[in-house]
């Protein structure tokens, strides 16, 4: 077992009502299992976390400052700390 510490940014943060979550994991857990467990306690978050992996996403999510690709890849041990961020746009 282990926590997992989850920053949230901009209107992120707004959608979920606050700006910093700790979730529990009951051992390795790949990155989206995660994610589906965050939208099942920040229901909000579902249309921003759905399309993750395409070109429609709305959010980064970086994992320890970093971005997993593909987001399938990442399996969390606990400890960790994942950020969400809305999507940049412009230059």
């Amino acid at each position: 077992m282990g926590k997992v510490s989850v920053k949230f940014y901009q209107d992120i943060r707004d959608a979920a009502g606050t700006s910093l979550a700790e979730l529990e994991i009951e051992g390795p857990t790949p990155l989206p299992l995660f994610l589906k467990k965050l939208v099942g306690r920040f229901e909000k978050l579902k249309p921003l976390l759905e399309n993750l992996q395409t070109e429609k996403a709305a959010v980064i999510v970086l994992v320890n400052g970093r971005a997993p690709i593909p987001i399938s890849s990442e399996v969390l041990m606990g400890g960790e700390e994942i950020s969400i961020l809305p999507m940049v746009d412009g230059g």
